[in-house]
């Protein structure tokens, strides 16, 4: 398979979020989550246009143009429109990495990352963070995200390209997170 790494248009927002859909914790099964992984938060085709602000989010396409990989910039700025991560912003507003506090480091948050399994095992995963990387390394310090314990393949995954664990805490349902993060 021959992937291009580009940033996303317009026109590639709905393929992002039917991969979104096809990878959501809740529309697979337990075997499928313990192999494969899984995303947790769901976008809007409204939200996807925001939360990067001017930066675009990284994509991979096949042959046929197809999204078959995604990597979700989601700015500070923009802490407030996905619910489910506010919690993540406020709790890293606490947070020091190298004796740096976060809530004054120039960061943004991996919105999510997810790769099609019919991609999987070709190194598309590192292949969209460095093309993200390369966008917006003179412009942040640091990529932060927060994975599920659960999720082991993306631990897995971010430890492989640099990301460091800087937090684990229970959610209120007490499931374990890990609030990992990237220098640049």
């Amino acid at each position: 398979m021959t992937l291009q790494f580009t940033s996303a248009k317009t026109k590639n927002l709905p393929d992002i979020l039917t991969l979104q859909q096809e990878n959501l914790v809740q529309n697979r099964s337990l075997e499928s989550i313990q192999k494969e992984g899984f995303v947790t938060v769901v976008h809007s085709l409204q939200n996807l246009k925001k939360i990067c602000g001017s930066y675009t989010h990284s994509i991979a396409l096949d042959e046929n143009n197809k999204v078959v990989g995604f990597a979700l910039i989601m700015l500070k700025d923009y802490r407030n429109e996905i619910e489910i991560l506010k919690p993540l912003f406020n709790l890293v507003d606490t947070l020091i990495f190298d004796n740096n506090p976060l809530q004054e480091a120039r960061y943004f948050v991996m919105g999510q990352i997810c790769v099609a399994k019919a991609a999987r095992k070709q190194g598309v995963f590192s292949k969209l963070y460095a093309h993200l990387i390369e966008r917006t390394k003179t412009d942040f310090d640091y990529i932060i995200t927060e994975i599920s314990s659960k999720n082991q393949l993306s631990l897995k995954a971010h430890a492989a390209v640099g990301f460091k664990l800087v937090h684990q805490h229970k959610s209120d349902l007490g499931e374990e997170w890990n609030v990992v993060i990237l220098p640049l």
